[in-house]
């Protein structure tokens, strides 16, 4: 079951990452992220769960979450992240 607070969660993480992290992201891994971002705000203004296109879209977002992680040195992108904590 896909909740609105974990979908507006992750929407907001991914929103840090990209607001804060412009200058340490390639432009693919910004469109990536911009992309996982419109496809979470389809997800809330279709109801989460209740969207028909649900698990495709989380699907979506999962590979190109992936994407991102696995185009540029994990290391980097793990440092990334763990300043944003």
């Amino acid at each position: 079951m896909i909740s609105l607070q974990s979908i507006d969660r992750l929407k907001q993480g991914l929103q840090a990452i990209v607001s804060e992290s412009r200058s340490s992201l390639s432009d693919e891994q910004l469109v990536l992220l911009k992309d996982c971002i419109a496809l979470l705000e389809v997800l809330e203004q279709t109801g989460g769960h209740r969207c028909p296109q649900a698990e495709d879209i989380v699907s979506n977002i999962v590979l190109m979450l992936l994407r991102v992680l696995l185009s540029e040195d994990l290391h980097r992108i793990a440092h990334i992240l763990h300043s944003l904590k």
